[in-house]
């Protein structure tokens, strides 16, 4: 089942690195659009009420895109509750703004609104091996 398509030019004719989770009866789909080695690579999300669809991509796409001067290329992460129960999201991004390789692993904190939107906390980011 095609779950997804590149609606948007902005998308860049890329979505990738999908996972999925279930919150209070609505399936959130975390994807990633435009070319991992573009500076604009970005993290984006779409909800619907069954694995299968329909989905919708939510209007404030792109969720995690450059969040800093020192951040570009965010992208294809993952999300997962800590130990104290906070949702976080791990995401690559480019070495440097201008540098692609070796990209670094990035962590930050991910929330669900009441009202069903996904928040990206751009000011908890904090590189991988910091996190303890």
């Amino acid at each position: 089942v095609e779950c997804l398509d590149d609606t948007y030019s902005w998308e860049g004719n890329v979505l990738e690195g999908p996972s999925v989770l279930k919150h209070n009866g609505v399936y959130y789909c975390l994807y990633s659009t435009r070319n991992y080695q573009d500076v604009d690579y970005a993290v984006n999300y779409a909800t619907a009420s069954s694995p299968t669809g329909p989905w919708t991509k939510a209007p404030e796409n792109p969720i995690l895109q450059q969040p800093r001067a020192d951040l570009a290329g965010t992208g294809h992460g993952a999300f997962f509750t800590d130990k104290n129960g906070q949702l976080r999201y791990v995401f690559h991004a480019h070495y440097s703004p201008t540098t692609v390789h070796p990209r670094k692993m990035y962590i930050t904190d991910m929330n669900i609104t009441d009202d069903g939107k996904i928040v990206m906390d751009k000011n908890s980011i904090i590189c991988a091996k910091e996190y303890r």
